[in-house]
């Protein structure tokens, strides 16, 4: 059972980053000035979807970003057990959220964090599988929680650990291009262009009314919250 009120790791320790990087070209590398970060969920695999009786790589979501021509991606995946994947330095920008309209204008100046997470779940029987599947290599192994949201009822939960890194890379953002650390709540809500007028971090399902990702369950709000982030609704 999660502790929501568990705290952060100490500021001694340093997040573990690897860089894991996307081919040139994959993103752009023009520099521009962030005003925003954009949580997304990767609705990839993980350690919890094995295949062919191997653990599922977070990984193989950037190997299919390299191979994306519409180069679309982020510069940071974050994985279950805390590692953060760091494919390009966050200076330059990629393609994350496909708002239509909009001319990439809310991609340039934001900064996108993918955590590592099947998204919802289909229930067969007495076993779950990801990615809309039914088949041997898509049972879903790890924690799941249930909500009515967007079709879906259920999902895979984050592991506490992800959280922990996904706040500390947030908030060494926010440092470093001088961005006030504001939470939309909830990630549930679709409010666009409004979560970009009234907050500085939002989630892709904020922007997006078909997006799934990402169901932030309240424990990781209020986690969020304790590091010292200010929620906005």
């Amino acid at each position: 059972m999660k502790n929501p009120r568990a705290p952060l790791r100490s500021e001694r320790d340093s997040m573990n980053i690897q860089t894991y990087p996307l081919r040139r070209g994959q993103w752009l590398e023009e520099p521009t000035k962030k005003q925003f970060i954009v949580w997304h969920g990767t609705e990839g695999r993980t350690r919890n979807t094995p295949a062919s009786g191997r653990p599922g790589r977070a990984t193989t979501s950037i190997d299919a970003w390299n191979l994306d021509a519409q180069r679309v991606g982020a510069p940071y995946l974050v994985d279950r057990d805390g590692t953060i994947y760091k494919t390009f330095d966050d200076a330059g920008w990629i393609y994350h959220l496909g708002v239509n309209g909009t001319k990439g204008r809310y991609d340039r100046v934001s900064v996108a964090i993918e955590l590592a997470n099947e998204g919802p779940l289909t229930l067969d029987g007495d076993r779950l599988h990801a990615f809309g599947m039914i088949t041997p290599d898509t049972v879903y192994t790890g924690l799941h929680f249930t909500a009515d949201w967007r079709g879906a009822t259920h999902f895979a939960e984050l592991d506490e650990a992800q959280v922990d890194a996904a706040i500390e890379l947030t908030l060494d953002i926010c440092r470093r291009h001088d961005i006030d650390p504001v939470f939309y709540y909830p990630s549930t809500t679709y409010d666009f262009p409004r979560c970009f007028q009234v907050a500085t971090i939002v989630c892709h399902s904020n922007c997006r009314k078909d997006k799934l990702d990402l169901f932030l369950p309240d424990w990781v709000f209020q986690k969020i919250e304790a590091a010292g982030i200010r929620l906005q609704s």
